[in-house]
């Protein structure tokens, strides 16, 4: 069991794997936008976005990473559903 100061260091560790595979500095929001008995769920941006608000600058198509509470295990979520969905895969054992 991990606590939520764990996962967040896990997805920073996570988004900053991403950075150096694409390029682009990449930034945790504060808090994660949701959360279940099994998982939380945080959101990341385009820092250039958070910093200029330009909708030209903003990441699109970028998925809510879960983070299991059990095993700190991080899955991608999509984003053809809402979070919770994501987080009911991850309750049920079907999210990555």
């Amino acid at each position: 069991m991990i606590n939520l100061k764990r996962a967040t260091f896990l997805v920073r560790k996570y988004i900053e794997k991403l950075e150096s595979d694409d390029g682009i500095e990449l930034e945790l929001l504060p808090e994660p936008i949701c959360e279940n008995e099994v998982a939380w769920a945080f959101e990341y941006q385009n820092a250039k976005f958070l910093r200029s608000g330009r909708f030209s600058d903003r990441l699109l198509g970028n998925g809510p990473i879960i983070v299991s509470r059990d095993t700190g295990q991080i899955s991608e979520a999509g984003t053809a559903h809402p979070t919770e969905y994501y987080l009911e895969l991850c309750r049920l054992g079907e999210l990555g």
